[in-house]
Formats: C-alpha cells, sequence, structure tokens
C-alpha cells in the first residue's frame, strides 16, 4: 500500500500531538542510594562472559554496613536472580572498608543478552537496590570482529546551533541501536562539558542507557574540569555516575583497554606501568586502546621507532610533545606489543586517521555534540579477531582527510515516545532533504 501526501502528514501530526504530552526521558534510573552503588562493572566498561562463567561485583558501601539480599540480572523479557535461579551468588567479601566484592556464576542456560545488574540489600534495617545498567554483556561464542561504533566528545551540558548537545546525542543513540554494521560503542571522552556539573553527567548516564548494545567509555579532559580532587573524580562525579577512569576487558581474542590522559592530555606513570603489566598479561590478543588525547594530531601514514621520535615530532600532537617521556614510554609499550592494532581518540574536534608503521592505526573521530570545524559525527570501524582493521569511509570522502567519519547532521533531531507500562517505546526521527 502507498502513503498519499495527506497519510504522512496525518502520522507527522499525531506524533506531535503526542510529544505534547508524553516526555522524553529515559525509563533508567539514577544510581544514588545513600552514597553506596555498584563500582564494578558498569555501562562504560561491562564484564564480558559466557554462560558458566563467573563475574565479579564490586560495591561501594562509604564504610555502611551492607547486607547482600539478592543479586538479579535483567534484559528486555529476561530476568534472573539468585533466589530464582539462573544465576548464583558463589561469595561476599571485603576488599576494603569501603568496599565488597559479590562473586556470581552464571548458569549454562542464561541467555545472550546485554543485562543491568540490581545487587538487594540492606544499611541496618533500610531496605536498598543498587542498579548497573547493561553492565554485563553475555555471548553465546566469542566474536570474530568487533563492528564499532566511535564517537566522542559529547560534551553534554552545551547549547550550539540551536541544539542542546543532550539532544544531539540522543541522534546517535537512535542510529547505534539502529545500525546493524554495529555490535559494540566506543565513546572516548569529554562525555560532559564540565565534570561537576552532576545535571549534565545524569543527563549523559540517562541518554547513553538507551543503548541496546554495549558501550565502552573513558575520559576527556572536560570530565575533569572544575573538578577538585581525585576522590571527587572518582566517588562524587565521573566514578559514581559513568565507571572508572581506567580498565581492560577480554573478550575471546580481544583485549579493550580503556585510559585517562586526565586534564593535561597524557598519561601518568601509574597508568603506563598498569598499561605494560596488562599487555604482558594479555600479549597474545588483538588488543584495542582508548584514550582522549590523540597521539597523532594529522592523518597520514608514519615510520618511526620510540628510540627516536624526534622525526615525527612535528606530528604529534601539543600534549604529548609537552609530556615527552609519557609519549616515549607509551610508544615503546606500543613497538613492543605486536597485538596492539587500534588505538582510539578524540579531543581534536575534527577526523584524524594515522596508521603507525603499517601495523597500528590510530583513530582520531570528529565530535559528536561540541563546536567544530566540519561536522559532527562518528564512525564505524569494524576491527577483526586476527588483528585486521578496515574503516567505512563514506562516500566520496578521503580515509586521510580531515573529514573522513560519517555526518550525523544530516539527522536534525528525535523523539522519544512511550506509554505508562514501557511495551511501546518510539524513535521518531527527522532528516534533512539531503
Amino acid at each position: 500500500m502507498r502513503l498519499n501526501y495527506l497519510t504522512i502528514s496525518s502520522i507527522v501530526l499525531v506524533l506531535i500531538l503526542l510529544m505534547l504530552v508524553v516526555p522524553a526521558v529515559s525509563y533508567i534510573n539514577i544510581p544514588v542510594s545513600e552514597g553506596i552503588y555498584i563500582d564494578d562493572p558498569r555501562y562504560s566498561a561491562p564484564a564480558v562472559e559466557v554462560p558458566g562463567s563467573k563475574v565479579n561485583i564490586t560495591v561501594y558501601t562509604a564504610g555502611k554496613n551492607f547486607t547482600i539480599d539478592e543479586v538479579v540480572l535483567i534484559a528486555p523479557n529476561l530476568s534472573y536472580s539468585s533466589s530464582g535461579g539462573g544465576i548464583e551468588v558463589l561469595e561476599v567479601g571485603y576488599l576494603s572498608k569501603d568496599y565488597i566484592y559479590i562473586t556470581i556464576r552464571l548458569s549454562d542456560e542464561i541467555k545472550p543478552e546485554l543485562y543491568d545488574i540490581i545487587v538487594k540489600g540492606h544499611i541496618d534495617e533500610e531496605y536498598i537496590e543498587l542498579l548497573s545498567p547493561r553492565s554485563l554483556w553475555v555471548l553465546s561464542e566469542w566474536p570474530s570482529v568487533l563492528k564499532v561504533f566511535h564517537v566522542t566528545d559529547v560534551h553534554i551540558g552545551l547549547y550550539l546551533d540551536g541544539l542542546s548537545s543532550s539532544e544531539r546525542y540522543e541522534i546517535y543513540t537512535v542510529l547505534a541501536n539502529a545500525l546493524p554494521e554495529v555490535n559494540v560503542i566506543f565513546c572516548t571522552g569529554d562525555c560532559v562539558d564540565v565534570g561537576s556539573d552532576i545535571s549534565s553527567l545524569k543527563d549523559f548516564y540517562l541518554i547513553t542507557n538507551q543503548l541496546r548494545k554495549p558501550s565502552f567509555i573513558v575520559p576527556g579532559n572536560h570530565d575533569h574540569a572544575q573538578v577538585h580532587t581525585l576522590n571527587e573524580f572518582l566517588q562524587t562525579y565521573y566514578g559514581r555516575y559513568i565507571g572508572k577512569p581506567y580498565w581492560v576487558r577480554t573478550l575471546g581474542n580481544f583485549t579493550i583497554i580503556g585510559l585517562d590522559t586526565g586534564s593535561e592530555g597524557y598519561l601518568d606513570v601509574a597508568q603506563l606501568n598498569w598499561l605494560g603489566e596488562v599487555l604482558d598479561k594479555y600479549t597474545n590478543k588483538t588488543t584495542i586502546i582508548l584514550f582522549h588525547h590523540p597521539i597523532f594530531n594529522y592523518p597520514g601514514e608514519y615510520v618511526g621507532t620510540h628510540e627516536n621520535l624526534n622525526p615525527l615530532m612535528s606530528k604529534f600532537y601539543s600534549s604529548w610533545r609537552d609530556n615527552f617521556n609519557s609519549l616515549k614510554q607509551l610508544m615503546e609499550l606500543i613497538d613492543k606489543h605486536p597485538g596492539i592494532v587500534a588505538v582510539f581518540s578524540g579531543h581534536i574536534h575534527r577526523d584524524a586517521v594515522a596508521v603507525y608503521n603499517g601495523r597500528v592505526w590510530f583513530i582520531t573521530t570528529t565530535t559528536a555534540c561540541g563546536g567544530r570545524p566540519y561536522y559532527r559525527g562518528f564512525r564505524l570501524v569494524y576491527i577483526y579477531a586476527n588483528g585486521t582493521v578496515k574503516i567505512k569511509v563514506p562516500e566520496g570522502s578521503e580515509l586521510f582527510s580531515d573529514t573522513s567519519a560519517f555526518n550525523a547532521e544530516t539527522v536534525e533531531e528525535t523523539r522519544v515516545y512511550y506509554n505508562d507500562n514501557m511495551s511501546v517505546y518510539m524513535y521518531n526521527i527527522h532528516v534533512d532533504e539531503d
């Protein structure tokens, strides 16, 4: 049946009328309960397992006496619990006065999905539920390819060119959910524009957790902005609403490592030493690294060695040039670990793909929602278990250029509608004439 112009106009009108009475907010709750929350795993670095595996859950208790009653896993149309079946609590113990751990075992029959973790318990006589959405990715088998949707520099809290960054960011969640070419999302920092802005952190949390595919996220310099201490960063702001600043996850033949280049744009000694230990441990894996500040400032193909970086100095981003010892130690790790095939970054708000020694792809993508010299957009990258990297480039674009990602500004806006019992959750997407 063909729809005529009048029919289409009527559909749009109905949706606009619905928009006036149904608020566009997410159904995911904010994880705030007496200062206690699930510290790991999180939606910024979900645990990745197969049926029958063990999963470790860490809870920040703020020194309170928290008693565990039950652990629950939920996903659309699926639910498992330690009391009802599907998972078993094996052990509960203290890591320190502020942290406890819970070890669970997944049953062999658990269905592959992206699960929320809920921990139910008591503080003294008060009942409490802790939620960590989209934090356990259960696979039927280890993947042969990661189909990456890369976004960066979301800058929740900005309002530019007639749209808030929150409105823009929701467009990317729609696209990532809809595209069959995508099975994982990478976000490389500047999640919010001001790191101490709790309202923006909550918005980032709410919008990101509308994704139905796993997301791996690292902080940028703006996520540190106006945050005065490491403790505040970890327990009041980024750490509470997004997750750990650096982490590692393995899935089959892949290792994904997230790092924090901080407010100054380089890796400190503690992270570099930790990175070296992780790379030595997973030496036979196809390894992907995420951090905010890019190594290479310009697209192109480069040849060099950590033993003499001088010929490449003009190609490195300024924050790495200014912290040469950090740069040299990182490049030494990259040179000595052939499993590293891709490094994802952002920060410069334009595209830059660089290939180092014909082996390592340094992939920098334009801003998703911030100010830009060209356009706001995203990138699609396929990384295979054998180490092959393929970058999908829009028709008419060149890989080694400032404009090699996909332009998301052709999507003008999205609207969200849902009914009271969440049996319907609908996006209305508007695109421009081109």
